[in-house]
């Protein structure tokens, strides 16, 4: 009785220590969840709203929030930071998560706030390592000197560029909305699949995009290397993306912080749309 009741306790134990990352295998529970068609992806959700991604160089915790049906099967991922000196896109992820989801919804929205909480500690465009997360990704990664754009010492080196990637390969996000400044532009590099996705998300947001006539995809690829971008659309093939530039800091009122937030939520109602 002691040895059974022993390998018990450590069953119990290893399912502990698993946490929020714990995912569920389908049972009669969820049988009648209406079946995905064709083009949804259906998913195993997490068993919790907030998950610890991962951690940071200096051990700050990484953290995604889910609103709307866990068994929703499409899915939206919006990225508040990458860079501490661009720092408006976390109240649009706060304003966010204040606004209600339809319990109906086919679509559940992931957010997290910052993937760069030590760069945001410290108000700088890198990590606590100096690293640009947003030239740490492994498409299209090039070695750079060091600097403002500086790469790592190789592609993904750093634990809050991994920490994501992980992420996404468990949600398999549809599309993604990545916030920056100070641009005031929505763009994606070297992505036809996300043109309609971000004219949609520029006309949301009251946000310019660039004339497709004029985009040079050549060019971009040169000067965007390692990028978040790049990785998903190129690499990962799960959806759209929108790099969202807004404008410096000085001109994000709290009323835009609403409209950005409030488009989000109409985006992320949407992505059945845009999916391939």
């Amino acid at each position: 009785m002691m040895t059974v009741t022993t390998k018990l306790v450590t069953a119990a134990s290893a399912l502990c220590l698993l946490g929020g990352l714990l995912t569920v295998a389908p049972s009669t529970a969820t049988a009648n969840v209406a079946t995905p068609t064709d083009t949804e992806q259906p998913r195993i959700p997490f068993t919790k709203s907030s998950v610890t991604v991962g951690y940071s160089h200096q051990g700050r915790r990484i953290v995604a929030q889910r609103q709307g049906p866990a068994s929703a099967p499409y899915v939206l991922l919006a990225l508040g930071q990458m860079h501490g000196t661009e720092p408006k896109g976390r109240p649009v992820i706060s304003e966010l998560r204040r606004l209600k989801i339809s319990t109906k919804s086919k679509v559940q929205i992931w957010s997290i706030s910052t993937m760069n909480p030590d760069g945001s500690a410290r108000r700088s465009r890198g990590n606590a390592r100096g690293v640009d997360l947003n030239r740490n990704f492994p498409t299209n990664w090039r070695k750079s000197g060091k600097g403002i754009f500086y790469s790592g010492k190789g592609p993904a080196s750093e634990r809050e560029t991994k920490a994501v990637m992980k992420f996404v390969d468990q949600i398999k996000p549809n599309a993604v909305l990545s916030f920056h400044q100070h641009a005031n532009t929505v763009f994606s590099v070297c992505s036809k699949p996300s043109r309609a996705w971000v004219r949609r998300t520029g006309k949301l947001m009251k946000l310019p995009v660039p004339s497709v006539a004029k985009a040079n995809c050549k060019k971009d690829a040169a000067t965007y290397r390692g990028t978040f971008n790049e990785w998903f659309v190129d690499l990962k093939g799960y959806g759209v993306f929108s790099t969202v530039e807004l404008p410096p800091s000085g001109r994000v009122t709290k009323a835009r912080v609403k409209r950005y937030a409030k488009a989000t939520r109409t985006l992320a109602y949407e992505v059945p749309r845009f999916t391939r």
